[in-house]
């Protein structure tokens, strides 16, 4: 039997494959939907990092703040660090133009980043716990 722990990093490690899967579909439509691209790679990121501390057994709050999140996974492992100076720059994209009146222009180099920093977050997380991304 699967401990619980491992079922909810399971879980929301394939929600993080699948918001990362979907950030590259409206990244690539025509026109291409960066806003909402940009959310899914936030959005990515959030959930592998949750995956991780869910497989670890680590408590963490309900927030999106990637910030917080990657602080709790480097008190495990290291390599996390990494994305410190980079990663917390896609928590606005959880929130910031999800409502009319919000909108947000992304530069090229934006989403450029955020594309590659997802990426890389949940290719780290998957080669730890033995996931492959797709």
């Amino acid at each position: 039997m699967v401990p619980e722990s491992r079922r909810q990093a399971g879980q929301w490690l394939a929600k993080a494959q699948g918001d990362l899967d979907s950030a590259k579909i409206l990244f690539q439509a025509d026109p291409p939907q960066w806003e909402t691209g940009l959310f899914h790679c936030q959005q990515a990121a959030e959930k592998v990092l949750k995956g991780w501390l869910a497989f670890h057994e680590i408590p963490f709050l309900k927030t999106h703040d990637l910030a917080v999140l990657l602080n709790l996974c480097a008190e495990k492992e290291k390599g996390f660090l990494s994305w410190q100076a980079s990663l917390p720059r896609l928590t606005p994209f959880a929130t910031e133009s999800r409502y009319p009146g919000d909108a947000l222009e992304p530069a090229a180099e934006d989403i450029r980043e955020a594309k590659k920093i997802a990426q890389e977050v949940v290719e780290f997380v998957f080669s730890k716990i033995g996931k492959k991304t797709g």
